[in-house]
């Protein structure tokens, strides 16, 4: 299990502040070169992706913590499909 921490409240491109309601999804990618911590509509709108050296998808979880379901190695090691 990969959480993101510490928690972040808001997009580091359109800075619109992330919902706190448990589903919301956050990306930790690389956006014009550098990187992020993206809301979706800005990961869309910017074409990122997911995977291992480009970026991860976390969702926000009824505990307030962000828990990584997509774009890197998951619980075990194994590597998600993207």
């Amino acid at each position: 299990m990969v959480t993101f921490s510490p928690t972040p409240t808001q997009c580091d491109v359109c800075t619109d502040l992330f919902n706190e309601a448990p589903g919301t999804l956050i990306y930790d990618t690389n956006v014009m070169g550098r990187w992020g911590c993206i809301c979706h509509k800005c990961f869309v709108y910017f074409g990122c992706t997911l995977g291992i050296g480009r970026g991860q998808k976390y969702e926000r979880q009824a505990n307030g913590t962000f828990l990584q379901t997509a774009g890197g190695l998951l619980t075990g090691g194994a590597k998600d499909a993207v």
